[in-house]
């Protein structure tokens, strides 16, 4: 092949190259379009966690906020407006993610319902100081529940701690994102740590699901 067909050669495969992209561009922003249109809806993300600490331990550290820090992501102190938590209280939680200043942000977290007989706690979000929760989603609201599952491996407590977090798409962003990635959206805006509230690293069980 001489240079003017190597060149000409070059310049239809480069064409054919750059033409393909184009379209690929638009089919991926039609999608994206398309996955943006509709009505807001809610997403659900649930997670169980088996845990072998004592349920007096798991409780203590689901109604006192003094522990919340130990079993929030990032948190590094938690003030509540009544002592001890009740039914109405406001949680204030601080974040710091990863020690990192600028990164620094505040939940606000109301508690709509505690309940010892079976063990739980409802809360929903008032508002984080960033706005990028706000931003994506209203309606943001959780549920940590605490199972009694009788005696494990030697004779110790065996219980179930599931989270299940729920949420309503406010903007374009927020339907595409729960959409494409639902679980890796939600756990970011997912506070609880439920592996270290049940005090060990196994998990199972992961139902996402949007709902309209």
């Amino acid at each position: 092949m001489n240079l003017p067909q190597l060149r000409a050669t070059t310049g239809f495969t480069m064409k054919r190259f750059l033409l393909i992209l184009l379209l690929m561009s638009a089919a991926s922003a039609t999608v994206l379009g398309l996955l943006a249109q509709g009505p807001d809806f809610e997403v659900t993300f649930e997670r169980r966690v088996e845990s072998e600490l004592p349920l007096r331990t798991l409780s203590r550290s689901l109604f006192n906020e003094a522990h919340w820090p130990a079993w929030h992501h990032d948190a590094t102190d938690a003030k509540a407006s009544t002592s001890p938590l009740q039914t109405g209280s406001l949680v204030s939680l601080q974040v710091d993610p990863r020690g990192q200043k600028w990164k620094r942000f505040e939940l606000q977290i109301r508690l709509e319902q505690i309940s010892t007989e079976p063990l739980f706690l409802k809360a929903r979000l008032e508002s984080d100081s960033k706005g990028k929760i706000a931003a994506l989603f209203s309606d943001v609201r959780w549920t940590v529940e605490i199972q009694p599952e009788g005696l494990g491996a030697e004779g110790r407590e065996k219980n179930t701690v599931t989270g299940q977090l729920k949420a309503r798409t406010r903007s374009a962003r927020a339907r595409v994102l729960s959409r494409l990635a639902p679980r890796i959206l939600l756990n970011q805006i997912f506070p609880v740590d439920l592996q270290k509230l049940a005090g060990q690293v196994g998990a199972e069980g992961v139902d996402l699901s949007p709902r309209n």
